[in-house]
């Protein structure tokens, strides 16, 4: 049975990923629409936090990778059952935003066919960055899995020191103060990011001795400090007439890495069950899925919930608290639905197409395909020569 507190922390992190979306997608102006200092802080919290979710939830599933034998056939067989709650979900918020906002879906006979066509291939046409990449994570996984082994512990190490050396320092730069990009802008949210975490991740958990709780409460508690100067920095300027949205809590940045990372680990030596926490936390993924569909996305933070529109109200900060657990709950329980639907269809026999699939391609084609364009091992070993 799964580890209840690591799937309470799932849930948490998927609460940060669109709190962080309620701000960025509603183009508010945060240093504008603070009344005041406890609110800009809430404010820049929230705008912040979403990273450190997508470190988390990211990290939830590559910690059970590290010490298991990762084959090809296993990771293309996970992306095959992960892509069939993609389209379901897809459709589902195609059709539904057609009813709802056709405009938003698309102007237009081609625009819509094109909408609906990027609906039956999600992982392809990028309908969900975090998705897109993850799926490329798990197709590189096996190999990436037996390099990081056959590298070694030594050189693991080095590469981990190197890459937080690169990325951490650069990630301190304000880039939107500074006006220049750094590096780290073309690391995130892209497959790299991924790639990234899990040479750190399992680093950890191959090579070091476990951390004690007081150390990695005392690692979350510096790295939230780290953004204090910048939040402090940001609101200053904004009280003098200058808007500057600066973003130090990336995907790969320093504290965000250490932040997440650290959380997770807390959470992680803490073990209980709860059959309702694990049912729930199930969904998770869904919850990303309808709030990260485009058009779904336009309605929900551009008209229903439109952050100005809330921060006029009297007690703005409970009312986002409250806005945002509801819409969990809302597409938490919509999911609901779409398993109690796919454990009498599908998840009969979860797979069983992709099973049949591998098969007839490692019989026929492969044989062909070998034969007519690989070397044999022994004339391209005598060709090292």
């Amino acid at each position: 049975m799964r580890n209840s507190s690591v799937e309470l922390l799932r849930m948490f992190s998927m609460i940060l990923i669109i709190s962080h979306h309620f701000l960025t997608h509603n183009f508010t102006n945060i240093e504008r629409a603070a009344h005041n200092p406890f609110d800009y802080a809430f404010l820049f919290f929230l705008r912040n936090s979403g990273k450190i979710g997508v470190i988390i939830f990211f990290t939830i599933s590559s910690w059970y990778f590290i010490d298991r034998n990762q084959t090809v056939h296993a990771s293309l067989k996970r992306v095959w059952i992960l892509e069939r709650e993609l389209i379901f979900w897809a459709l589902c918020c195609f059709f539904i935003s057609l009813k709802l906002n056709s405009d938003a879906v698309g102007n237009g006979t081609v625009q819509l066919v094109s909408a609906g066509i990027r609906c039956l291939m999600p992982v392809t046409f990028v309908l969900w960055w975090y998705i897109t990449c993850y799926v490329l994570f798990l197709i590189m996984l096996p190999f990436l899995q037996q390099g990081l082994i056959r590298l070694g512990k030594r050189k693991h190490i080095m590469l981990c020191l190197l890459l937080l050396l690169v990325f951490g320092v650069a990630s301190l730069i304000p880039t939107s103060i500074m006006n220049p990009q750094t590096m780290t802008k073309y690391v995130w949210d892209t497959p790299l990011t991924f790639l990234y975490l899990f040479v750190l991740v399992s680093c950890y958990k191959l090579y070091f001795r476990k951390a004690r709780t007081r150390t990695l409460v005392l690692v979350v508690v510096v790295s939230f400090l780290i953004a204090v100067p910048y939040y402090v920095f940001t609101y200053w300027l904004a009280q003098h007439g200058r808007d500057v949205s600066c973003q130090i809590l990336t995907t790969v940045s320093l504290p965000s890495t250490l932040i997440g990372v650290g959380v997770f680990l807390l959470f992680e030596r803490w073990h209980w069950h709860n059959r309702a926490v694990n049912f729930v936390a199930k969904s998770a993924l869904a919850v990303y899925l309808i709030t990260e569909y485009g058009p779904i996305r336009r309605l929900l933070w551009e008209q229903w919930f439109n952050a100005d529109r809330i921060q006029q109200e009297s007690f703005s900060s409970l009312r986002i608290i409250g806005m945002l657990l509801g819409i969990y709950a809302v597409c938490t329980l919509l999911d609901f639905v779409r398993r109690g639907l796919f454990k009498v269809t599908v998840d009969r026999h979860p797979g069983l197409w992709y099973e049949r699939l591998a098969i007839w391609i490692m019989g026929v084609p492969r044989s062909w395909f070998l034969e007519k364009f690989i070397l044999p091992d022994s004339t391209a070993a005598s060709s090292k020569h």
